[in-house]
């Protein structure tokens, strides 16, 4: 299952906005009633999510056994629907996320 956010990459974020779209992605991850709780959840229904930001969209998606396929639908609304923005969750993610930004900028498939 994906739910994919038109307008909601890079592409549409001002220079003051940049990285926004994917501290977002980060983010909504984050909600449930204590961080890990929407992984823990998916992994319950045999199942795993991600996220992927692009130029133009934010992509969620889970996988899961089959027989768990409307309780994921339903808990992915609500995951998308539904983000807790916490204060302790975004000072953690944006650690995070400059790790990834360093991986990055090493990776020189990436950068040119």
């Amino acid at each position: 299952v994906e739910v994919r956010v038109r307008r909601a990459g890079s592409a549409h974020e001002s220079p003051a906005e940049n990285g926004l779209a994917h501290a977002v992605e980060h983010m909504v991850f984050k909600g449930g009633s204590a961080p890990g709780d929407y992984d823990a959840r998916f992994e319950r229904m045999g199942g795993e999510a991600s996220a992927q930001t692009t130029r133009d969209t934010t992509a969620y998606r889970v996988s899961v056994l089959p027989e768990h396929a409307d309780a994921a639908i339903r808990l992915l609304g609500e995951l998308v629907c539904r983000p807790r923005f916490r204060a302790a969750d975004w000072l953690r993610e944006r650690q995070v996320i400059r790790e990834e930004m360093k991986v990055a900028a090493s990776d020189s498939r990436k950068t040119g």
